[in-house]
């Protein structure tokens, strides 16, 4: 539901009370620099544990997780185009380099 990618600063933690069968999940969406952390916990019956994931997910969304999510999501992006380029760069400098004994 996040959808933040495996480099998102994305945390959540599972616990189960094993005597009332609860299940609380806590999860926080950190900005890029650390500066900023959106974090919430959910609880409920272990039999609901994925309907909890679910609405902690949209509750982090909806407190502003969304807004970190895409910044991370652009500066992804950003660096992949940088690499790109360097990429690009040297392929070009290498075809433009004189062959070597001539």
């Amino acid at each position: 539901v996040l959808e933040g990618g495996c480099h998102a600063p994305v945390a959540v933690q599972a616990t189960l009370d094993p005597s009332s069968a609860q299940l609380t999940l806590k999860a926080a969406v950190l900005s890029v620099d650390g500066r900023q952390c959106i974090q919430n916990t959910l609880q409920g019956p272990a039999a609901e544990g994925e309907r909890i994931g679910r609405d902690l997910a949209q509750t982090l969304l909806g407190s502003g997780a969304q807004a970190l999510l895409e910044e991370i999501v652009a500066l992804q992006q950003q660096q992949l185009q940088q690499k790109q380029k360097l990429r690009k760069d040297k392929a070009e400098a290498k075809e433009s380099k004189p062959a070597e004994g001539s």
